[in-house]
């Protein structure tokens, strides 16, 4: 029991820290000076990130009265439970949909460009020395001749920022759902430890019930 108790802890305290690093790291994301992950904001919804950290961070302040509660009180802990599979499957479902975006990110990345407007496609022209996203023609995505492409003879010699955004994208997206598959191991657990720790506290409960009968002092 004792071992139980302190797994179950040890995965309250994770969950709560998963939460609190979810939620910094959106903000930071969000107010990121990089102009590849502001590229990245029409399609990675921060909101839900950081509504993702609060769910977990509200998991772990239920789990404290849930915990304390009487032996024969197992509702919270039921609740605590089932609350713990419903964020595990947003949590699932917001994992594989970057991940599903990241297997056709060269074209993905196509739509961002354009949504991003001349202002995005310069800076990212300008940061990694190429013009348009294909290449540097209009049917090639090319709609900022401003910065490093601002001479359209000199643009037309320059290679596509395909690659290279493309590139590094998918450095931020890989960390991106990684980290929110590796939460959603976390969330599992927990559930399952509280699932566990229910199932024990039914037991005592049972044992101490036939040691009253039996005229026992209890059962420890």
């Amino acid at each position: 029991m004792k071992i139980l108790v302190i797994v179950w802890a040890a995965l309250s305290f994770v969950l709560f820290a998963a939460g609190v690093l979810l939620v910094v790291f959106s903000i930071l994301w969000r107010d990121a000076g990089d102009v590849v992950l502001r590229f990245l904001l029409p399609f990675l919804s921060l909101d839900l990130t950081i509504s993702l950290g609060i769910s977990y961070l509200i998991a772990t302040l239920i789990s404290i009265p849930a915990f304390f509660m009487p032996p024969t009180r197992l509702l919270p802990l039921r609740v605590l439970a089932g609350y713990c599979l419903i964020i595990a499957v947003f949590t699932l479902i917001s994992a594989s949909v970057i991940w599903v975006f990241s297997l056709r990110e060269l074209d993905n990345c196509a739509d961002l460009w354009k949504q991003g407007g001349p202002k995005i496609q310069q800076e990212l022209q300008d940061r990694f020395s190429c013009c348009g996203y294909w290449n540097s023609t209009s049917t090639g995505q090319f709609a900022a001749p401003q910065g490093f492409c601002a001479d359209r003879v000199f643009a037309l010699t320059q290679p596509g920022c395909m690659a290279k955004v493309t590139d590094e994208a998918d450095h931020h997206l890989n960390f991106a759902f990684t980290s929110i598959y590796a939460c959603e191991g976390v969330i599992i657990a927990f559930a399952l430890a509280t699932g566990c720790l229910i199932k024990e506290r039914k037991v005592v409960e049972r044992f101490r019930l036939i040691d009253e009968k039996r005229g026992g002092g209890g059962f420890a």
